[in-house]
């Protein structure tokens, strides 16, 4: 469908490239790429059409990485690049021209395509333009360690999405570091048809005290989630209960769901927070058993 050498392929060549730059004291770069707001591709227009977009885009990006390295599926709607001898400076210098090329490269479809939903097609036939952008995080082996480079391009990939989308971000020790995240996990009543592994906002009830009826509520090791939305629109769900017994105090936290599971009436959904955001968690999680503030 992409074209694109798959995750095995991807597997197989980056210990042996990791030596081999090694060896020559060369700088590996990898870019991790995601198609922004994928999902609504799928959503709109149908996975024919989403299908079509993720190869439009894999062969924009392999025309931009030959000659100079290789492009493969990474799995999903995300691609990896690995750039021979691109430190991280020149790595995202590349990686702002595939960003650039998808941007100013709309995916046309006929108007009266079969594969198109009969609500969207065009009477007149006239081809229908899609927009299609990219975001990127790019690291090398300057920087960090073989073993660190995928997870480090991630996480740039993920400041990428955070501050906007449709652009490109190289690591930063300083940046990255003050930025790191902890998995939380997370209930959910009901199956939620926008948990896939999206990033999004979460409200969540926590319990607070009543005089004399702290006991009434077990420790929560799980957060509940009453409200979820898109951290780029505002597409919600929202469960329409009382708070739990004891009352709650809501927050609002933006992550990135990083696994989820149903199971009867409930979904429940690992969700990647920021490291800030968990030790508050976990502050407020042990003043309210302690009785102390919070």
């Amino acid at each position: 469908m992409t074209g694109l050498p798959p995750r095995k392929a991807l597997n197989e060549d980056l210990p042996r490239l990791l030596k081999m730059t090694a060896t020559e004291r060369l700088p590996l770069c990898a870019i991790m790429i995601d198609i922004d707001h994928f999902k609504k591709f799928n959503d709109r227009w149908g996975h024919s059409i989403g299908d079509r977009v993720l190869g439009h885009v894999s062969s924009l990006i392999r025309n931009c990485a030959r000659y100079r390295g290789e492009a493969y599926r990474y799995g999903g709607e995300e691609i990896t690049v690995l750039l021979i001898n691109f430190n991280t400076g020149e790595g995202l210098a590349a990686a702002e021209r595939m960003v650039e090329t998808v941007r100013s490269t709309p995916m046309s479809i006929p108007g009266n395509d079969p594969a198109i939903p009969v609500a969207a097609r065009s009477r007149d036939g006239e081809p229908v333009r899609l927009e299609v952008r990219i975001s990127a995080g790019v690291c090398s082996t300057r920087d960090v360690t073989g073993a660190e480079l995928l997870v480090m391009a991630d996480k740039a990939l993920y400041e990428a999405k955070e501050s906007g989308r449709d652009r490109a971000v190289g690591f930063t020790p300083g940046l990255n570091a003050e930025k790191r995240t902890s998995t939380i996990s997370v209930r959910f009543q009901g199956k939620s048809p926008i948990l896939d592994r999206n990033r999004l906002i979460i409200k969540a009830w926590f319990p607070i005290r009543l005089s004399g009826s702290s006991a009434a509520i077990a420790d929560m090791e799980q957060i509940e989630a009453r409200e979820i939305r898109f951290l780029e629109s505002n597409v919600s769900e929202v469960i329409p209960e009382a708070s739990p017994a004891g009352g709650l105090i809501t927050l609002e936290i933006p992550g990135r769901v990083v696994s989820v599971e149903n199971q009867g009436k409930y979904t429940f959904f690992e969700f990647d927070v920021r490291e800030e955001v968990f030790e508050m968690i976990q502050t407020h999680r042990a003043n309210w058993k302690s009785g102390g503030p919070y």
